[in-house]
């Protein structure tokens, strides 16, 4: 699939606002055992609700962000370093990290299996990758 034909799909999905429902952020959040200190990536990152959650709860030393569309919530900008593409291509510019997101996110991806694989490569030893 061309990217226009990929952005096309996106566009078709903006009705989602590039948020997930709370509860799944909530178990998502739990799943990743969070602690003060601890780097972030999240695929799929939309808004940032999950890093809004990150910076209140858990003082992250770093937070990632990927997504095809730049709908990053401009007050987190300074917050988070953004990579904006497919993620087929921009998850293999991201540091290695101490945790993992994918969430509602596999299921948009042209190559999920390209892009699951590069995650697990980027948890630093005893972290954790949560979908």
């Amino acid at each position: 699939m061309d990217l226009e034909s990929r952005m096309a799909n996106v566009e078709a999905q903006r009705p989602s606002g590039g948020t997930s429902a709370e509860n799944i952020l909530t178990a998502a959040l739990a799943a990743a055992e969070p602690a003060p200190g601890l780097s972030w990536l999240d695929v799929g990152c939309g808004t940032g609700r999950m890093f809004r959650a990150i910076l209140d709860q858990h003082r992250p030393s770093r937070l990632v962000g990927i997504d095809i569309i730049d709908w990053l919530d401009p007050d987190l900008t300074d917050a988070v370093d953004m990579y904006v593409g497919p993620a087929e291509e921009t998850i293999r510019l991201a540091p290695h990290v101490d945790r993992v997101l994918l969430i509602e996110a596999l299921e948009h991806l042209e190559a999920p299996w390209v892009v699951l694989r590069t995650a697990a490569r980027l948890v630093v030893p005893g972290g954790r990758l949560v979908l």
